[in-house]
């Protein structure tokens, strides 16, 4: 049986957790078919720490719905793992699957470097690899990695991109229309390959929400499984998305940050102020109890003079 290779690499907000949710779902229920790799995803609770840039050891908890764990492994950001093994090990649970799809996703897949893309094509030689990514409207894009950093808070680098939008555009314009780059640098490593069957299935976020959904897309137009196909079941009830909130919160959240900011990044108050932006985040009964007092902080996140900076850099960035 042929095996076939499907990499989702995002981008980030385009309904990537949307569609980890629906894989694991997807592969559990069609085992002998559909492979979600266990491998990494810390299915039994446990845990690891990551090198971070500004933080240094992060502690992330599992269970997993995505390959995070594995895009540290290419980056050597894991502590106390051996990359080489770990990588080995995710080789024979593909190479021992029976079925014929594969499935392996995370947004970050999106920013690995050419080594990386090496190492993890060198991981899967021998099988179809299939690189899939979404690609919507650039204005919304950048709007809602906006709001995503405002989530998020700042970093220990303490840069305004979490409370100012122009600040956040300066600092992430090449974000813009990056599609292209990243599309050239997988076909220049998979064409490397010779041996390698491949192929870039590129998807329109904005056409395929518009008339479908993100599941069905992915089941039909990437896979190419039809429904009516009776050994495999689908189940397209799963809705499992990030929230979107009304401009209010992300005004609460901008003070909180810029708090934060000013008392910087040695105040002892800092896990306070990660705390309050998670319980506002994840509670919607805490974003209820807000609402209350939203005439207090009613005003539009992006003003006309964010937009049109917005409309410029996406101009700038088209003839580039």
């Amino acid at each position: 049986m042929n095996k076939k290779i499907y990499i989702h690499i995002g981008p980030p907000k385009t309904g990537t957790t949307t569609l980890q949710f629906f894989f694991r779902a997807l592969a559990l229920q069609n085992e002998k078919y559909i492979l979600f790799p266990k491998t990494g995803r810390l299915l039994d609770g446990a845990s690891y720490y990551r090198i971070d840039f500004y933080r240094g050891a992060v502690l992330v908890r599992g269970p997993l719905n995505n390959h995070e764990f594995i895009f540290r492994i290419l980056r050597n950001e894991i502590i106390g793992t051996n990359s080489n093994l770990f990588l080995n090990k995710l080789r024979i649970e593909i190479d021992t699957f029976p079925g014929s799809f594969i499935l392996l996703s995370f947004e970050g897949f999106w920013f690995l470097n050419d080594l990386e893309i090496r190492k993890i094509i060198e991981v899967l030689k021998g099988y179809e690899i299939n690189i899939v990514l979404y690609i919507r409207d650039q204005k919304k894009k950048m709007i809602s990695m906006f709001t995503q950093h405002i989530k998020s808070g700042p970093s220990d680098s303490m840069k305004k991109s979490c409370v100012s939008f122009t600040h956040f555009i300066e600092e992430f314009s090449d974000r813009i229309f990056d599609e292209h780059s990243i599309i050239k640098k997988w076909n220049r490593h998979l064409n490397f390959s010779h041996s390698q069957i491949w192929n870039i299935v590129v998807r329109n976020f904005d056409d395929v929400i518009s008339q479908a959904s993100l599941e069905e897309d992915f089941i039909l137009r990437v896979l190419g499984i039809d429904k009516s196909v009776k050994d495999i079941s689908i189940d397209l009830s799963i809705n499992a998305k990030n929230e979107k909130f009304s401009d209010y919160i992300y005004v609460i959240l901008i003070y909180i940050n810029k708090i934060e900011i000013l008392l910087g990044k040695k105040n002892i108050l800092r896990p306070l102020f990660y705390k309050t932006r998670d319980l506002i985040v994840k509670s919607k009964r805490v974003r209820n109890t807000i609402k209350l007092f939203r005439f207090l902080f009613s005003r539009p996140l992006l003003n006309q003079e964010d937009l049109d900076l917005l409309d410029s850099r996406i101009s700038q960035r088209s003839l580039e």
